[in-house]
């Protein structure tokens, strides 16, 4: 016999409605009706009359019932008595998630130990999983479980609940993003929980409904460490820009610690020329690189990791499509009847021309160089492309918004630099000319000869 069914058989004697029994017991009605169906059958009489709407017992109930609270009380005396023997033995085996087991060790514990001092408590950092077959196989005495899909051989008791939020930065907060909250956001990287936490499944369920793809920046295995994380990426915004930086991982407790501990490291005497020949330096000069500094920080982001993200991020800004400027467009055109011009990407090729085509620039571009391996690699990919390309350095003119890439490997052997400036007002690299919009960087493509 179900003790947990005659547990339920109290609660409708108690409230006399089906609805409040299930509401007390976290059921359902139809779960709650289909439990007091299978009692009435073994008992082979009706245990309950509906009596001006309310369910009052049988005869046949009354007897029932009062057996069922005897082996309830059986079970409640068992249970102390196991309890007691715990206490002492002074054991506790507990299971849970890393930040249960952090909250455990900061909230919980000491509250316990001040009852009882000589209480030993072993804990298991497991996933949701693990942590139900550990208490199911007698190896855990209690679990501290988020989200979890009830079971009927577990006792649950509810503690808290909790709000799953989406957390973006406040600088790419846009009125898009206001308006549109999670289906805004798919073509951004995001920070997410483990494949092992049940928090990821409620997650992916949030996605699969928006018929969004994410693009998975870092897994965290639990959700302090992604908060810790997602903040740290946050703190970007608070590094200068256009810097160049010593890479190397990061010890901080804190966001603020991490900050201060990268700002330490910045090389303000650092010239271009020696970034270039330098291996251990990253150049602060587009979002990209300071996702990779941070991730380099944190050691969460290697070599591998970030070049599959740069590589989804890529495919996801080909899927969501991109507008180009019909005026630049028409002056590059102009200007390729007056000179001869070179697009170099860090891209792939077929990545470069489906950017171009979405941009509407298809036929812009006669000469494309692609995985150009800015800046290291420019100038021996213009070599490869046509040494003549180099005769002259002085008459050539290198345009792009990230100095260290587009310009720095030009002005080193002696040409022109054009730097489309992306970040106003902060802290400014070396070039010959500047511009700030699309508009101005047409007008002055019209001013070559």
């Amino acid at each position: 016999m179900d003790v947990h069914a005659l547990e339920y058989l109290l609660l409708i004697a108690e409230t006399g409605s089906l609805s409040e029994a299930a509401e007390k017991a976290h059921l359902s009605q139809p779960a709650m009706t289909q439990c007091l169906a299978k009692l009435e059958r073994e008992a082979g009489w009706p245990l309950f009359n509906r009596v001006n709407r309310k369910l009052v017992p049988t005869r046949a109930g009354q007897i029932y019932l009062k057996g069922a609270r005897e082996m309830v009380q059986i079970k409640e005396e068992t249970y102390q008595s196991i309890e007691q023997l715990r206490r002492q033995q002074g054991q506790l085996r507990v299971t849970g998630s890393a930040d249960i087991c952090h909250l455990l060790e900061e909230k919980l514990l000491p509250k316990l130990y001040l009852q009882f001092p000589q209480l030993k408590v072993e804990r298991m950092v497991t996933t949701t999983h693990t942590a139900k077959q550990y208490l199911t196989n007698g190896l855990a005495d209690l679990s501290f479980l988020c989200a979890v899909k009830p079971s009927s051989l577990l006792e649950y008791v509810p503690l808290l609940h909790d709000t799953l939020c989406l957390a973006v930065p406040e600088s790419m907060i846009s009125a898009e993003i206001r308006a549109g909250g999670l289906a805004a956001c798919g073509c951004l990287p995001f920070v997410l929980p483990d494949e092992q936490q049940f928090g990821r499944e409620l997650v992916d369920r949030l996605f699969r409904r928006e018929h969004l793809y994410p693009i998975s920046l870092y897994t965290a295995a639990g959700w302090k460490d992604l908060v810790r994380l997602a903040e740290a990426i946050f703190a970007g915004r608070e590094l200068d820009m256009n810097r160049f930086y010593r890479r190397g991982r990061a010890e901080a407790a804190t966001v603020p610690e991490l900050v201060q501990a990268l700002r330490k490291r910045v090389l303000p005497g650092m010239t271009y020329a020696e970034a270039l020949k330098a291996d251990d330096v990253v150049y602060l000069g587009d979002a990209w690189a300071v996702l990779a500094y941070l991730g380099d920080a944190l050691g969460c982001l290697d070599g591998d990791r970030a070049n599959e993200v740069y590589r989804l991020t890529r495919l996801q800004m080909e899927r969501a499509g991109m507008h180009g400027d019909r005026e630049l467009y028409e002056a590059i055109m102009r200007l390729e009847q007056r000179c001869r011009v070179v697009l170099l990407s860090n891209s792939y090729e077929e990545t470069v021309r489906e950017f171009l085509r979405q941009l509407g620039f298809a036929g812009a571009f006669r000469e494309i160089c692609s995985s150009a391996n800015k800046p290291y690699g420019m100038i021996a990919s213009l070599q490869a492309l046509d040494p003549a390309l180099l005769a002259r350095p002085e008459a050539l003119i290198s345009i792009g918004d990230h100095a260290f890439n587009d310009l720095m490997p030009i002005s080193a052997i002696g040409g022109q630099t054009l730097w489309i400036d992306p970040y106003p007002g902060i802290h400014e690299p070396e070039y010959t000319w500047c511009v700030h919009t699309l508009a101005e960087l047409a007008a002055f493509l019209d001013t070559i000869s």
